[in-house]
C-alpha cells in the first residue's frame, strides 16, 4: 500500500456575521416614544406660536380701532371748543368795545359838567362885581383864577402846568395867598385825588404867593400809570379877612 503523507488539518476560522442595525427604531423601543414626543412638542409649539401671533395681531388692530376713534372724538371735540372760544371772543370784544364806548361817554359828561361848573362860578363872580358896580357901591375884592391850562410834554404822562390869580381890582398893598392844587380822578376803578404840586416836587402841597392883581405860576409834573384825571380842582385862600377864600374847578383837557 502505497505511503501517503498525513493530511494537515488546518485550524478552523470562526467566521462572524455582523448585522447592520436599523436606523429606524423597531417598534416598542424607547426611541419611538421619544421622537413621538419630539413630534407633539413641535406641532404643539408650532400651534402655539401661530396663536400667540394671531392674538396678537387682533389686539393691535382692535386697539388701533379705538384709537382712529378716540382721535375723531377729540378733533370732534376740539372743533366744538374752538367754535365755542371764537364766540367767546367776540362776545368779549363787544363787550370792551361797549365799556370803552361807556367810559368816552363818561368822561365826556364829566368834563362838560366840571366846566359848567367852573363857568358857573365864574358867571357869578363876575355877576357879583357888576351888580356892586351899576348899584353905585364900592366893588367888592374879588379873587380869581384867571387862567388854568396843562400841556403835554414829549414823554408820556409828562406834563406843565399853568395859573393866572387874579385880583380885583388891584391892592394897594402885597396880598399873601396859599394855593393848593388838586387832581380828581379814577384809581383803580375808584375815585381818587392827587395833590398835583407834590406830583411837581414841591413836598409841603402847596405854594404860598404875594401879589397885588396878578401873578402866576407853573411847573412840570408826572402822572402816575394807574391814574386818570378827570378834573383839577384849584383852592386860594388869603390871609386878609376882605378877601374871599377861592375854588375853581377846571376839565382836565391837556393841549
Amino acid at each position: 500500500m502505497p505511503y501517503l503523507p498525513e493530511k494537515r488539518r488546518l485550524p478552523r476560522r470562526r467566521v462572524r456575521i455582523y448585522q447592520p442595525r436599523p436606523l429606524i427604531a423597531q417598534p416598542g423601543s424607547h426611541a419611538w416614544g421619544w421622537l413621538l414626543i419630539a413630534i407633539i412638542l413641535t406641532v404643539a409649539i408650532v400651534y402655539l406660536g401661530w396663536q400667540l401671533y394671531t392674538l396678537g395681531d387682533t389686539q393691535l388692530v382692535r386697539e388701533n380701532r379705538q384709537a382712529v376713534l378716540m382721535i375723531n372724538e377729540l378733533e370732534q371735540h376740539l372743533g366744538r371748543v374752538t367754535d365755542e372760544r371764537d364766540e367767546l371772543r367776540q362776545q368779549v370784544a363787544t363787550l370792551e368795545l361797549s365799556a370803552q364806548v361807556d367810559r368816552e361817554a363818561a368822561n365826556r359828561l364829566r368834563e362838560e359838567l366840571s366846566s359848567l361848573q367852573g363857568d358857573h362860578l365864574a358867571l357869578q363872580s363876575e355877576l357879583r362885581l357888576l351888580e356892586s358896580v351899576t348899584s353905585g357901591k364900592t366893588p367888592e375884592t374879588q379873587l380869581r383864577v384867571s387862567q388854568f391850562s396843562v400841556a403835554k410834554l414829549e414823554q408820556p404822562r409828562e406834563f406843565k402846568y399853568s395859573l393866572t390869580a387874579t385880583i380885583i381890582p388891584e391892592q394897594s398893598e402885597p396880598v399873601s395867598a396859599t394855593i393848593r392844587i388838586a387832581l380828581s380822578g379814577m384809581r383803580g376803578g375808584k375815585e381818587a385825588e392827587l395833590d398835583l404840586l407834590k406830583l411837581a416836587g414841591e413836598k409841603s402841597g402847596k405854594r404860598v404867593i404875594k401879589f397885588k392883581q396878578l401873578h402866576m405860576i407853573d411847573n412840570e409834573f408826572d402822572l402816575p400809570d394807574d391814574f386818570e384825571p378827570d378834573f383839577v380842582k384849584v383852592d386860594i385862600s388869603t390871609d386878609t379877612e376882605t378877601i374871599d377864600s377861592l375854588s375853581q374847578r377846571f376839565p382836565w383837557k391837556p393841549e
